[in-house]
């Protein structure tokens, strides 16, 4: 039954990286040259992800498995979301903060038990950049950081029949997680170019492992607007006593940004 789904999917924000878990890292950047003698830049960004989840967790002895899709589980139990980015920089160097909040407030039944449970995210990227390659249709650059973690949700449930549980279960958890990455982009024309960007974190940190991918097509409205649409694919494995959130996320990414 995918109510099952839904009770252990509403932990999935956890997996941060990314980019986070998570907020996400924006699928474009159009006019955000990294030119050694350039002005200082600014880029805002409003980003959309839709991501699935597949893998495992274990929350206070209850192992579940996951293996949601967003349009079924995840969006109608969708209470609100907010998301965003900021990129400033001068010369080689920019410094970006990607953002993320969301509250989910679940409800289902289970064959044992009927529920109610509400979720709390925040994720915070936070990352500085240096521009390792900068020609005439190709720009690359190389950054370093945090993702910051923060996940609260409350769980009740009410046992059917003698064989079924009740319970109430709470988990507030926040930790880091160093990341190390490079984004690429390269312009097919004028108007149009690819962006891919990828990072590795954890280290055993916080995450055991924590890892984020992105590819995406961009399109230049003018030369301060564009518009992105890619993919994007985050893993994390992160274990913290009786915690455990083995999973990944995958789904469409998309962009709005507008650079001055």
């Amino acid at each position: 039954m995918k109510t099952t789904l839904l009770l252990a999917s509403t932990l999935f924000l956890s997996a941060i990286p990314a980019s986070a878990a998570t907020t996400v890292t924006s699928a474009t950047d159009a006019t955000f040259t990294t030119t050694a003698d350039s002005d200082w830049r600014y880029q805002f960004s409003l980003p959309g992800w839709l991501p699935s989840l597949n893998g495992h967790m274990i929350v206070k002895g209850e192992p579940l498995q996951l293996d949601l899709d967003v349009y079924d589980e995840l969006l109608p139990n969708l209470s609100s979301t907010v998301m965003g980015s900021f990129e400033v920089g001068k010369g080689k160097w920019s410094f970006l903060t990607d953002l993320l909040y969301i509250s989910l407030k679940p409800s289902g039944s289970l064959p044992r038990a009927d529920f109610d449970m509400e979720l709390q995210q925040f994720m915070g990227n936070f990352a500085v950049f240096y521009n390792v390659l900068d020609t005439e249709d190709s720009r690359m650059d190389v950054y370093g950081g945090v993702r910051v973690n923060w996940l609260k949700v409350d769980v009740d449930a009410r046992g059917k029949g003698p064989l079924g549980r009740t319970f109430s279960k709470s988990s507030d958890m926040t930790w880091v997680d160093p990341i190390v990455g490079v984004r690429y982009q390269y312009d097919i024309n004028e108007k149009t170019f690819i962006t891919a960007m990828a990072d590795v974190g954890g280290f055993g940190v916080a995450s055991d492992f924590a890892g984020n991918a992105l590819i995406s097509l961009g399109y230049r409205v003018n030369d301060k607007l564009s518009l992105g649409v890619g993919y994007k694919a985050n893993y994390s494995d992160y274990t913290d006593g009786d915690v455990t959130y083995d999973i990944t996320e995958h789904g469409l990414l998309l962009s709005l940004d507008y650079a001055f």
